[in-house]
């Protein structure tokens, strides 16, 4: 029994000792850093992430540290700029009160029917039902509040030819008008609006801030039919759109891929793009809308299928990126880094994210970022590394020794117990 009791006493001590080889985690172990230009007056301080940030930190961001001059942590939330508004639609139905013609031109008065009585009615959508076959038709958008004085809103375009259908249209500021007019211009052809739905989709209220447009690099090719057309999103943004910069008349359907791994992989996501200039039309939509899945891929593939056309002549391809904005809270301390690129971090849970919707009714402060910086500790981290590495083997072949010969002093005893015994 007290071999046995020996016997495990000794390889308890060895897996402890085995165990000091886990270290924490600490600033060592990130590549870049920051210095954030601190404004002073507010609590809050806010700032949004640039290329370079993402470029080296990680996909999800959950390597991003703040640290004070102290060394210490410092909390923070992530507004993600996808995520800058709560998803939330709202449909109001829109009666039909009225009906006239004045010199070609149709009027469609449409009265808002409210969700509740004595309350605002913010919208930033119309949806048309019109009654037609083929029709293109420039209409202007008037709003009122008692439906007698009428003020301008915009101006736009709705239309089915063949296979394209638009009759929705976006506002570019959201209104809170109880009455619409749509003024259908030379309308000879007497195309009748029968209904309208007015929406409010606070998914698409994405703050300018939180938003980036800018050129990627890509690389484009022509197999059997079909245009492959490679973008390099080295920095890792995440993309809300492209916009084809492309000459002449087309109508073209695409499917997006990004590249996992080795391969690249379907996303989901296609549709049409089409540019149709003509005397009798003129109809364009040559953006491909990612905005319901971003992609963050530093590789993307857009497949444009030409059937027995000739490839588009592609000038250029603008991207629309989101920025994510990091808030944290300022105790005074003016020398804060931002620290990124550390592939053993995991995402810190910091109580402040749960009371990050109060936040940002707070004054916040707008600070900037300075030029990446090596992390020096970094490459003395790895130096120190290599040396506790090195005390970790000779602990480790130490322990085996003094562990193999303890199981053979062990043994010799055991051997001459027996011999007395017998």
């Amino acid at each position: 029994m007290k071999k046995y009791c020996l016997i495990f006493g000794i390889v308890f001590i060895w897996m402890s000792l085995a165990g000091t080889a886990f270290s924490i985690e600490n600033i060592s172990d990130w590549k870049y850093y920051k210095e954030i230009k601190i404004k002073n007056g507010n609590q809050y301080k806010a700032l949004y992430l640039d290329d370079e940030v993402y470029r080296y930190s990680k996909s999800d961001l959950s390597d991003l540290r703040v640290i004070d001059s102290k060394g210490a942590a410092i909390s923070y939330y992530i507004q993600k700029g996808w995520e800058s508004s709560n998803p939330n639609t709202v449909f109001y139905e829109a009666e039909r009160i009225h009906r006239f013609k004045e010199n070609n031109h149709s009027f469609y008065n449409f009265k808002v029917i409210p969700v509740k009585s004595n309350t605002d009615i913010p919208v930033n959508k119309l949806f048309l039902s019109v009654e037609a076959g083929q029709y293109l038709k420039n209409i202007e958008l008037y709003g009122s509040y008692d439906n007698v004085e009428w003020e301008y809103i915009m101006k736009d375009t709705i239309y089915k030819v063949e296979n394209l259908t638009k009759n929705e249209i976006a506002l570019n500021n959201t209104q809170k008008y109880k009455y619409y007019r749509i003024k259908v211009l030379n309308n000879i052809e007497n195309i009748n609006i029968t209904k309208a739905s007015v929406i409010y989709d606070s998914v698409n209220l994405v703050h300018n801030d939180y938003l980036k447009r800018s050129y990627l690099k890509y690389d484009m090719e022509t197999k059997d039919r079909d245009t492959w057309i490679t973008i390099q999103n080295g920095n890792k943004l995440k993309l809300k759109s492209f916009r084809i910069d492309a000459g002449g008349n087309f109508n073209r359907h695409y499917e997006i891929y990004e590249k996992n791994g080795n391969e690249y992989s379907y996303t989901g996501i296609k549709g049409e793009i089409y540019n149709l200039k003509f005397k009798d039309m003129d109809i364009a939509n040559t953006v491909l809308d990612l905005s319901s899945q971003p992609l963050n891929s530093q590789l993307i593939r857009i497949k444009i299928f030409n059937q027995d056309d000739r490839p588009l002549d592609i000038k250029n391809i603008e991207v629309t990126s989101y920025v994510d904005k990091l808030v944290f809270e300022s105790k005074g301390a003016k020398d804060n880094k931002l620290y990124f690129g550390s592939e053993k971090a995991s995402k810190p849970q910091y109580e402040m994210e749960t009371f990050k919707g109060h936040v940002e009714k707070e004054s916040q402060d707008l600070c900037s970022l300075d030029k990446v910086m090596l992390n020096k500790a970094a490459d003395k981290g790895k130096e120190q590394n290599k040396e506790d590495e090195k005390k970790i083997n000779s602990k480790f072949i130490f322990n085996a020794v003094l562990i193999l010969l303890s199981v053979c002093l062990i043994g010799l005893i055991a051997k001459k117990l027996r011999i007395r015994q017998s």
